[in-house]
């Protein structure tokens, strides 16, 4: 609010607008520099809106946007006399401006534009807190509305082939790799690593051993720096984590871990330096067991904000609940499936989901699962980018030569070949 009580006026960039539009009635070019940036509803007066989009439809049909053809075009729509007839036309014309300054006249016009769209989400998510969901929704979704409005291009929505071979090639030469790498090199070559935006599935019998596969990972990723890594926890504490840590880190089993009695002094030694290890390693997990999809995008929001380079990982996908009305299991399932693939895409990042399998494996004679043994729905593996199962034959028929080995076998990958891939971990 201003002094005395009135409204604070709308951010806007009046003299701006006037002067892109008299550099396009002056020049056409000027408008084939910008309309790949501007769009109609940046500007703050209605009638520089309709007079622009007047401009790029004639654009679009191959027409100069010049002073005469505007305002034919406008007469046949019924809509000069109202934008101020020709009159107003011939000045905009008339504006001391260069057609060569144009992207300083787009600044100001697009930046105005941007602070308008924040103060009218402010609005929005104003009316969240006096809504009937609950709260963790609620800050969800003022966390998506704020995120859109922040970073918002209009115009980034459909890329001409050109465009988005650039882009694709920018991205691939950047300084960032545009996958990060797993450490197990038959996976990486078949997958191309954890893309950003991808949903990685990976199922397993309970006991298989899919959260030490998750943490093997896990582990790798804080080793190498390539990312840092956030871990869904939901039936295991943070102590239990660490645990897991040590023991990869030292060789001293959890048992012992969690009884820290008996321990002799070398490996309280051991114990002792794994600790500060793993404690400087870039990771974070929340082991709350209560999460619903919107508290996991809400708690990855935060984490992205200080580490854009994350790998999210839930263990596991079958223990998020659903805020609010429930259908049945299936349903359920399915929302949480496209809530995960829509997080890892919103925020160009690799999600990784673990997941139960039902008990049909059992009942088989070759135990090695199968994408239909997905437990509750068939949305699992259509949301998925990559689909796998973990099969340990040493679960079943334990030996020398097959203790410690693992397969991951890749049913369905958007990016390769499917079959197994052998890993140790």
């Amino acid at each position: 609010m201003v002094e005395g009580g009135a409204p604070a006026a709308l951010p806007a960039a009046v003299e701006s607008e006037q002067a892109v539009l008299g550099s396009i009635l002056r020049n056409r070019e000027a408008l084939t520099a910008v309309a790949s940036v501007l769009t109609p509803d940046v500007f703050y007066q209605q009638r520089h809106a309709d007079i622009y989009r007047a401009m790029l439809d004639l654009h679009a049909r191959r027409m100069p946007p010049d002073l005469r053809t505007v305002a034919e075009a406008l007469r046949q729509a019924g809509t000069l006399d109202r934008l101020g007839g020709l009159a107003y036309l011939a000045e905009l014309a008339d504006t001391p401006v260069t057609s060569y300054h144009i992207d300083a006249y787009v600044a100001p016009v697009i930046a105005t534009a941007r602070k308008r769209r924040l103060i009218a989400v402010g609005g929005q998510i104003a009316a969240l807190g006096y809504g009937d969901r609950g709260p963790d929704a609620a800050e969800a979704d003022a966390q998506a509305l704020l995120t859109a409005a922040s970073l918002q291009t209009h115009a980034d929505d459909v890329l001409s082939g050109t465009d988005a071979t650039l882009r694709s090639w920018d991205r691939m030469m950047g300084e960032h790799a545009p996958t990060t790498m797993t450490g197990w090199s038959r996976l990486d070559d078949w997958t191309g690593g954890l893309a950003g935006g991808d949903l990685m599935l990976i199922g397993a019998r309970p006991g298989m051993g899919k959260t030490a596969l998750a943490m093997s990972l896990m582990r790798y990723l804080c080793k190498s720096g390539q990312a840092v890594p956030l871990l869904f926890a939901l039936e295991m504490s943070s102590d239990q984590i660490v645990h897991r840590f040590v023991a990869m880190e030292t060789g001293v089993s959890v048992q012992a871990l969690r009884k820290a009695v008996g321990l002799d002094e070398r490996t309280l030694q051991q114990i002792t330096t794994a600790h500060g290890v793993i404690g400087s390693w870039q990771w974070a997990v929340c082991d709350r067991s209560d999460l619903s999809p919107e508290r996991v995008r809400v708690r990855t929001a935060k984490h992205i904000a200080e580490h854009p380079e994350t790998v999210v990982i839930v263990d596991h996908l079958g223990l998020l609940g659903i805020d609010g009305k429930h259908e049945n299991r299936t349903q359920d399932v399915a929302s949480i499936s496209l809530a995960l693939k829509r997080l890892a895409r919103e925020n160009n990042i690799p999600v990784i989901a673990l997941s139960q399998l039902n008990r049909a494996a059992e009942t088989r004679g070759d135990k090695v699962p199968l994408a239909a043994d997905l437990r509750d729905s068939g949305a699992l593996e259509q949301d998925a980018d990559v689909v796998a199962m973990l099969y340990r034959e040493d679960f079943y028929t334990p030996t020398p030569d097959n203790r410690g080995r693992a397969e991951l076998h890749i049913r369905k990958n958007r990016h390769g070949p499917t079959g197994p891939v052998h890993l140790r971990f």
